[in-house]
């Protein structure tokens, strides 16, 4: 099976100060959108999550202004390393996918 993935951050909440830092990530949103391009039909799943990030003794935070969608999704791999393998899991395992290729295209 042949799969990409796309990644979009749903939301952020960031505290204004904290432990001495401004602008400090403390959830993630997001949602990864893994689409089978294998054959000829498009099949496309999305997994939905938040993510509560450990804040605790952060030492050089990055501040929200400074923050890529790059380390965002960095920061959910670290916790979640699986995530994008149960995306493709339930690609393989179910036949509820939306198919967005008719056959007679």
């Amino acid at each position: 099976m042949n799969t990409h993935f796309d990644w979009t951050i749903s939301h952020l909440k960031k505290y204004a100060t904290h432990d001495g830092h401004d602008d400090i990530v403390y959830e993630v949103g997001y949602v990864v959108t893994g689409i089978n391009t294998t054959g000829t039909a498009l099949t496309e799943y999305q997994y939905r999550g938040q993510l509560q990030l450990n804040t605790n003794n952060v030492t050089d935070p990055i501040a929200y202004s400074n923050i890529t969608k790059d380390d965002v999704v960095s920061w959910v791999k670290a916790v979640n390393p699986n995530v994008e393998q149960v995306v493709i899991d339930h690609l393989n395992t179910t036949n509820h996918l939306r198919i967005e290729t008719m056959p007679w295209e």
